[in-house]
């Protein structure tokens, strides 16, 4: 995950007539280049659902991919955070530093089984 890095915490919303979730962002950074250290990449590996659907925080259209025709890539927040504490501990990056607080107070004021995170980009 280089340069081109933005993560997402977003809520899901289950939609019981089409069995689909919908993920809305509650919250959007540009994480420019992490590095591949630390597990950041191996954090990525799994694809949203093709038929659900990820509205980033502009109104309009699903985002379905990046520039790059890859699929959204979704984690839980424990295993960001668990990346994100190993790296803020060697590393001294303000947007990482932002992104754990984001998500932990974010977890503390809502249901956390609704939040996940989303990876678009390279």
């Amino acid at each position: 995950m280089g340069y081109e890095s933005r993560v997402y915490v977003v809520r899901s919303t289950e939609n019981v007539s089409s069995e689909h979730n919908w993920y809305f962002t509650v919250a959007a950074f540009d994480m420019c280049y992490m590095g591949r250290n630390y597990g950041w990449n191996e954090l990525w590996k799994n694809e949203i659902d093709a038929q659900d659907e990820f509205y980033g925080i502009e109104e309009g259209e699903p985002i379905t991919e990046d520039a790059y025709g890859d699929k959204p890539r979704i984690a839980e927040p424990v295993d960001v955070l668990n990346v994100l504490e190993s790296f803020n501990a060697s590393e001294d990056y303000w947007r990482a530093k932002m992104l754990e607080t984001c998500i932990r107070q974010v977890m503390a004021d809502s249901d956390g089984s609704k939040i996940k995170i989303i990876h678009v980009g390279h």
